[in-house]
């Protein structure tokens, strides 16, 4: 329903309306692993065993514990899952608003992307070598962000088509944030890597989530192997270990191994909104753009999310969603956040696919990573 209020109109609509809506999203995207579900800042469900395809189970276990009519008293409903392709490990985070100002994004998606090639399969070690060759030099460390970049724009347009089909989102635009992970110190094993905490504000690859330790090890080393290597990194932003913006730089980029970040013996700055002198990777002018306060600039999906009238959905078979109460829902935008884990150049595609900031990418940390 809609809310009026002295200055702005507000819009509604129900939990589990949404919730329908978006199981067969991932259902049909064979996202089905789901690490955790949280209401406002209340982890309702958290995957500590790594048990896969959850899913369905984990969203029938929140509804019956919370009940129908808690589950319409929220801010922000909150679902992290975990999704594996040939080559790369992603993690979903999206986020949805109850209640929103017209105009505003009610549904937020955002993806990190890890290469699988660099995951942690029993010995760090093997990482430290695999990641030698990459940044060998700047031609194997560009090609290497390249083939990372493009199976990446391949699960972007996959995501984008099935939202459009089974969500009639029209118009999406993606565009992506490249980042790398600047450390307080150096890390030579998971067990180095800072203990996470569950931060609904910042992105899932530093939420603290079971089982993604070994997808996000490597990007704890990017860093300290750019300016070990001499990588020139430009149109990312710099973090800290908690996900937190420290620099951003803009096209023409610095020289890793000069530049105080990329130092790991020196004092981690202070964390800022935007700081330095460049531009956030990716960044759209502010009339398109809506800034997150984090430093960076949002790839959006603009477009309307319908959902159905009363009697008309169409429930998915395997989970019970009786007597739905069907919010009304006026033209919103979909937001889709890619962060890309892995630094990248500057896409010429041009593609509306969300190619160019949307595409780069490797794993997550340090610059490789990447984000939907």
């Amino acid at each position: 329903k809609g809310l009026k209020s002295t200055e702005e109109e507000q819009e509604t609509f129900s939990a589990l309306t949404i919730l329908q809506q978006l199981f067969i999203v991932l259902r049909s995207l064979g996202v089905n692993d789901i690490v955790r579900i949280s209401k406002d800042r209340e982890v309702l469900f958290d995957d500590v065993t790594g048990k896969p395809d959850d899913l369905k189970p984990a969203l029938e276990q929140t509804i019956k514990k919370l009940g129908k009519q808690q589950l319409q008293v929220f801010d922000s409903l909150t679902l992290i899952l975990l999704h594996n392709t040939r080559d790369q490990t992603f993690l979903f985070q999206l986020k949805v608003h109850r209640t929103h100002a017209v105009g505003e994004h009610p549904l937020q998606l955002v993806i990190n992307a890890f290469p699988r090639a660099l995951a942690v399969d029993g010995d760090e070690s093997v990482v430290a070598r695999k990641l030698s060759v990459v940044f060998q030099n700047q031609s194997r460390y560009d090609g290497f962000v390249s083939r990372q970049r493009k199976a990446l724009v391949g699960f972007l347009q996959e995501i984008q088509k099935t939202f459009r089909d089974r969500m009639e989102v029209d118009a999406v635009n993606v565009t992506t944030s490249v980042r790398i992970v600047r450390p307080s110190s150096r890390v030579s094993s998971i067990a180095e890597m800072p203990l996470a905490t569950h931060n609904a504000d910042v992105d899932p690859a530093f939420s603290g989530c079971f089982g993604t330790e070994s997808a996000f090890f490597y990007a704890w080393l990017w860093a300290d192997l750019c300016q070990k290597q001499a990588i020139r990194c430009n149109n990312c932003l710099v973090v800290d270990a908690n996900g937190l913006p420290l620099e951003t730089l803009d096209g023409e980029g610095v020289e890793a191994k000069s530049h105080r970040l990329f130092k790991l013996s020196a004092t981690t700055p202070s964390t800022a909104a935007d700081s330095g002198s460049s531009k956030a990777a990716g960044s759209t002018p502010k009339s398109s753009a809506k800034q997150t306060g984090k430093g960076e600039s949002w790839l959006k999906s603009m477009g309307r999310l319908l959902l159905p009238e009363p009697g008309s959905p169409h429930p998915d078979s395997d989970i019970d969603f009786n007597d739905i109460e069907y919010g009304k829902i006026n033209p919103n935008r979909l937001e889709i956040k890619p962060i890309n884990w892995a630094h990248k150049k500057p896409s010429t595609c041009g593609s509306s696919g969300g190619c160019s900031s949307c595409g780069s990418c490797s794993g997550c940390s340090s610059c490789s990573g990447c984000s939907s």
